[in-house]
């Protein structure tokens, strides 16, 4: 049996990261002897964090199933409809005749002195033609900020289907989807999809079924890197407040919410006498936590780091288990804390990451308090939150717990489901 992820990742985000591991980790247990294949923009980081899998270059991928070098030097001047003429040719070509497709692309390649181009081109090309089963593992792409990864990944799944591959989409957040584009490809190509899990966000399950998706086809489970953090939950709450703060585009937050929130932490841990423990997701080089949580921490620990050294989501769930309560802008780090039992309260701006932790909130219930950056009297309505959540932590951490443990069950059973349908096609 081998596989294929359409799993793209830099690894600058441990919550990817930590999704790509639990899913990796659980394909390997079902199937022990296949070969796992993992699509990605960077192969020695991809073995550094999942030793033992088939680095698959994305580039590969892209000049198999995308438009780059159909038209050549007329691409510039093609219209719409000879564009789409060509993309269905070449699907065509690369369903029935995939040795031909295969020797034009490598010959207009070799032209090109594209070396290695040309080996990841066939090291795709052999993955698509003989795997067993595709999976998108956890993923929150699949929304208005995404989309030249929204029509990668629905590359990626048509190529499976046209060759009658089961194909799993495990642990999705699905929206704000608004794109026609995206949303024209959806509806043909997701109906297909084999199976559906979300982590539960609200609109995501009425979405999927407004693109024609059966209900039959979802479910929701949670996260899927719950069950990481979940092993290595503490056996004592922790006693400090853990803080991330994410400074991105799709979160909506800067300058002006970190001097907002800055002067609150700072008061409540001072009356605590407790350390504020930075948390940090986001590692790349367009989105470092550590240098907005250093930002937060400016006057109470000018000498912390903001967590630069913790480069593993494995570093990052035990920073988390130090903590009592964590306060956090990243859904992730979300996830880590209330899986080990920990409260959270999340502060969203945007619709997107309001949505993410609303999810959170339905899984979890009451341990996952959001507070939106745009509310009238926020310092007091962040500082009231932080209490209460500081002062139920003991309560609430056994119920969490019992959160987290159902979650991961209800993943391990859509796994199950995925391995019955594909034992039955090999």
């Amino acid at each position: 049996m081998s596989g294929l992820g359409p799993n793209i990742l830099s690894f600058g985000n441990m919550g990817d990261v930590s999704m790509l591991q639990a899913s990796v980790s659980r394909l390997a247990k079902l199937w022990p002897n296949a070969t796992i294949s993992v699509l990605t923009d960077s192969p020695e980081r991809l073995l550094q964090f999942c030793p033992g899998v088939i680095p698959c270059q994305a580039i590969g991928r892209n000049l198999w199933v995308g438009e780059e070098l159909l038209l050549g030097r007329f691409a510039s001047f093609a219209t719409e409809r000879m564009r789409r003429s060509a993309v269905t040719a070449k699907k065509k070509a690369a369903l029935h005749f995939p040795k031909i497709l295969k020797w034009s692309l490598t010959a207009r390649l070799r032209l090109q002195n594209r070396c290695a181009e040309i080996e990841a081109l066939s090291t795709f090309s052999q993955a698509i033609a003989t795997t067993d089963l595709v999976v998108v593992c956890g993923a929150g792409g699949f929304f208005d900020g995404c989309r030249d990864w929204n029509m990668q990944t629905l590359d990626t799944v048509e190529a499976a289907i046209a060759r009658r591959i089961p194909v799993a989409m495990f642990g999705q957040h699905f929206g704000p989807l608004s794109d026609p584009d995206v949303l024209v490809r959806a509806k043909r190509i997701l109906p297909q999809v084999n199976f559906i899990t979300l982590r539960g966000n609200p609109g995501a399950q009425v979405l999927l079924e407004s693109l024609g998706v059966p209900a039959s086809q979802i479910q929701v489970t949670g996260d899927e890197s719950i069950e990481l953090a979940y092993d290595e939950r503490p056996e004592k709450m922790g006693a400090h407040l853990g803080i991330n703060f994410r400074f991105a585009g799709s979160a909506g937050t800067g300058a002006r919410e970190i001097e907002l929130i800055r002067p609150i932490l700072h008061q409540f841990a001072k009356k605590q006498q407790v350390s504020l423990v930075p948390a940090p997701i986001a590692v790349d080089s367009s989105t470092r936590d550590y240098f907005s949580i250093r930002q937060l921490l400016q006057g109470f620990d000018d000498l912390s780091d903001g967590g630069a050294q913790l480069t593993s989501p494995l570093q990052v769930i035990k920073q988390i288990g130090r903590c009592k309560v964590l306060i956090t802008c990243a859904y992730h780090a979300a996830v880590f804390a209330l899986a080990q039992g920990i409260p959270v309260v999340a502060l969203a701006k945007s619709h997107y990451f309001t949505e993410k932790f609303r999810g959170l909130e339905q899984q979890f219930g009451l341990g996952c308090e959001i507070v939106v950056l745009t509310e009238s009297e926020l310092p007091q309505r962040l500082l009231s939150a932080i209490e209460r959540a500081w002062q139920s932590a003991d309560s609430m951490r056994a119920s969490l717990q019992k959160a987290a443990l159902r979650q991961n069950e209800a993943t391990w059973g859509a796994y199950h489901q995925i391995k019955n349908i594909v034992d039955a096609c090999t």
